[in-house]
C-alpha cells in the first residue's frame, strides 16, 4: 500500500516537472538561428501592400536587420527566380524607402499587365567580408483608392474596393456623380438635374446628379458597339473611370450576395426591416428619379433610387424578373433599389432611353 502511494506521488511529481520545463521552454525567447545571417523584417511574407493610386508621395518601406560591416542590395521581380529583377543598391543601411509613384512605375516595368493587383517577390542580398547571402519573400500589391478628386470640376469623391472571387479588383465610387460637363469640357446634350428643393435636405445633398442614358453614355450607337465588344464606355465619367456595364454591376451584386440592397442602403433614410446595415459603406439614399413623357419632370424621392449602366437592353440579359429573348430597342439596363422591406435586394431592369429624356437616374463610376 505504501509503495503504491509513493509511486503515485512520484508520477505526479514527474508530470509537474515536465509541465514546468515545457512552460519554461515555450516562454524562452528564441533568437534568430545565426546572428550574422541575412534577415528580412518588413514586409512580412505573404503581406498585402496597399498603394494609394492618388497619393504619389507616401513612402513604401522595406526593412531588415543590419549586420555590422554588411552592405545590401534589394531586388524586385515577378517570381522567386529573380531572372531579370529591378535592383536597388542600398549600401550599409537597414531599410529602403520608395514613393508610391516610383513603386507603381517599377511594378509595371516588371509586369506591364499589372493594373490593380498582383504578386511580386523581393530579395535581400547581403555582402559581408567577401561572403554573399540572400533571402526572398513575396507580397501581394493592391492599388488602393479610398478617395479622388475629379480634375474637371475639383469635386471630391469617396471610393470603395472589392476583390471579387478570382482576384479581380473593382474600385467603385461610393458617392453619386455630380458632374456638369464631360471630362473634355463638352456640354451635356441634356443638362444635369438635381433633387427638388422640397426634398429632404440630407437626401438632396447626397443625391448628386440625375442624367438621361444618352447623356451618360454620350453616344448611344457607339455604346451598343462597345457593349457588344466588351469595351469600357467612359461617357460621363472622369478620365481613368468608366460607366459600369450591366455585367460589372452584376458582378458587384453577386459579390454582395443575398439581401444586397440592405448592405448598401444608408439606414438613416430607408424603411427599416432590422437588416439595413450599409456594411460596405455605399451610402445609397432613396433619391428617386426623374421621368418625362411629355409632362413636366417629376421626382419620387423616398421610395426608390436608380443607377444607369452603360449597356443597352440586349438579348440574353437576365434581369431580376425576366430574361430578354430579344433586344429592346430604345431601352437600357438600369440598377434599381426599392424602399420596400419585402425586397431587400439590388434589382436589375430595363428602362426607356428613347428620346433622351424618359428617365433620369444617378451614376456611380468604376475605375479602369
Amino acid at each position: 500500500m505504501f509503495n503504491s502511494l509513493k509511486l503515485k506521488r512520484m508520477k505526479i511529481q514527474s508530470i509537474y516537472l515536465f509541465m514546468l520545463l515545457l512552460f519554461i521552454s515555450c516562454t524562452e525567447k528564441i533568437e534568430y538561428v545565426n546572428p550574422t545571417w541575412v534577415q528580412q523584417l518588413l514586409p512580412m511574407n505573404s503581406t498585402q501592400i496597399k498603394i494609394d493610386y492618388f497619393d504619389n508621395e507616401t513612402m513604401q518601406e522595406f526593412s531588415w536587420v543590419q549586420r555590422e560591416g554588411a552592405t545590401y542590395t534589394l531586388m524586385l521581380d515577378v517570381d522567386e527566380n529573380f531572372g531579370d529583377p529591378i535592383r536597388y543598391e542600398v549600401g550599409a543601411k537597414a531599410s529602403y524607402k520608395i514613393t508610391n509613384q516610383e513603386f507603381l512605375d517599377d511594378l509595371k516595368k516588371l509586369n506591364p499587365s499589372f493594373k490593380n493587383s498582383g504578386r511580386f517577390f523581393w530579395k535581400l542580398e547581403q555582402r559581408n567580408q567577401g561572403k554573399v547571402e540572400s533571402v526572398w519573400r513575396y507580397f501581394d500589391a493592391l492599388v488602393s483608392v479610398s478617395s479622388f478628386v475629379d480634375p474637371r470640376d475639383q469635386e471630391h469623391y469617396k471610393a470603395l474596393q472589392f476583390v471579387l472571387p478570382g482576384g479581380k479588383l473593382v474600385t467603385m465610387m461610393s458617392e453619386n456623380l455630380r458632374a456638369t460637363v464631360y471630362a473634355d469640357g463638352t456640354a451635356f446634350p441634356l443638362p444635369r438635374k438635381l433633387a427638388p428643393e422640397d426634398s429632404p435636405a440630407a437626401i438632396r445633398n447626397i443625391a448628386g446628379g440625375f442624367y438621361s442614358w444618352g447623356t451618360v453614355v454620350r453616344d448611344e450607337a457607339i455604346a451598343r458597339e462597345k457593349t457588344l465588344a466588351g469595351k469600357n464606355i467612359q461617357g460621363i465619367c472622369p478620365d481613368g473611370w468608366h460607366v459600369p456595364a450591366f455585367a460589372e454591376w452584376k458582378e458587384v451584386i453577386n459579390y454582395l450576395g443575398p439581401h444586397s440592397g440592405n448592405k448598401v442602403k444608408n439606414p438613416q433614410f430607408w424603411i427599416q426591416n432590422g437588416s439595413i446595415t450599409d456594411e460596405v459603406k455605399f451610402n445609397i439614399v432613396p433619391s428617386g428619379f426623374y421621368w418625362n413623357e411629355g409632362l413636366s419632370f417629376l421626382t419620387d424621392p423616398g421610395t426608390m433610387c436608380g443607377f444607369w449602366t452603360s449597356s443597352p437592353a440586349l438579348k440574353g440579359y437576365q434581369y431580376s424578373w425576366e430574361t430578354l429573348s430579344s433586344d429592346r430597342s430604345g431601352e437600357a439596363s438600369a440598377v434599381i433599389i426599392y424602399n420596400d422591406p419585402g425586397n431587400p435586394d439590388i434589382n436589375t431592369q430595363s428602362r426607356s432611353s428613347a428620346g433622351g429624356g424618359n428617365f433620369h437616374y444617378n451614376v456611380r463610376c468604376i475605375m479602369n
